[in-house]
């Protein structure tokens, strides 16, 4: 009688094992495909199981997923640190050496750096399945970009407005957020815009009030048409690329 009470408890072990292996593998292939907590609490009580079975499996996987989540959020925001850390050691290496290095060598630095910092981000995101990280890459790139228009102007003595300079580094951060696909570098080109926007009208006006005029007064609002009619079209190709992509989702 002992041997078949032990038998019988066996095969009940058994039995529980293999439905908790069950509605482990069903909850995950139901979380996989999208369905949301209602939707995986009604499939699986019609099936048979206990609310307390569906709960134990739910709330086990989706902590786990949680967990991972927070490490890779943790991993992240030190490695985004680190980034920031390290782009303005190399700022402050630069600057400090500045005045030592020749022409050519300052311009091979402020190209080298946004080559870099771009590849770092591309590394991050793709291969690395870090976007959060590679999109601070990808900032430091674009910024390195317009220091190196400015500074680039001031090795070589170019004559320009200043409200120029941030145009062209507007144009560099919205050929990042198409090439990218990235509405956080469509962001930053349009608030480089709004830079230009408020410095135009000051140095017009300053230009053509002031004492004597200014030949070069009027490239800036031609580049500023050029950039709205550019803006306009970028954003309309990234928005249609972010619906096409929630309707195929």
């Amino acid at each position: 009688m002992m041997w078949i009470t032990g038998v019988s408890h066996s095969a009940d072990t058994v039995y529980n094992y293999n439905m908790s292996q069950d509605i482990n593998s069903q909850v995950g292939a139901l979380l996989a495909s999208g369905k949301t907590k209602d939707e995986i609490y009604r499939d699986l009580l019609v099936q048979g199981f206990t609310l307390q079975q569906v709960e134990g499996a739910y709330v086990g996987l989706t902590a786990g997923a949680k967990k991972a989540d927070s490490a890779k959020r943790t991993v992240a925001i030190i490695t985004v640190f680190g980034a920031i850390m390290i782009g303005a050691g190399v700022f402050s290496f630069i600057a400090a050496n500045w005045q030592g290095m020749t022409a050519a060598l300052k311009v091979s630095l402020l190209v080298a750096g946004v080559i870099i910092f771009h590849l770092l981000g591309v590394v991050f995101t793709e291969k690395l399945s870090f976007p959060k990280v590679g999109e601070a890459f990808h900032l430091l790139g674009t910024i390195t970009f317009g220091a190196g228009v400015f500074l680039v102007a001031q090795i070589y003595n170019i004559r320009a407005n200043w409200p120029d300079g941030f145009i062209l580094w507007y144009f560099g951060a919205l050929a990042a957020a198409y090439a990218l696909d990235s509405y956080y570098q469509w962001i930053i080109a349009i608030m480089l815009a709004i830079v230009s926007l408020v410095g135009y009208p000051a140095m017009i006006a300053g230009s053509f009030f002031g004492a004597g005029g200014d030949p070069f007064a009027l490239t800036s609002p031609i580049l500023l048409s050029v950039a709205t009619v550019i803006t306009a079209i970028v954003g309309i190709v990234l928005r249609r690329k972010h619906f096409a992509e929630v309707s195929i989702t």
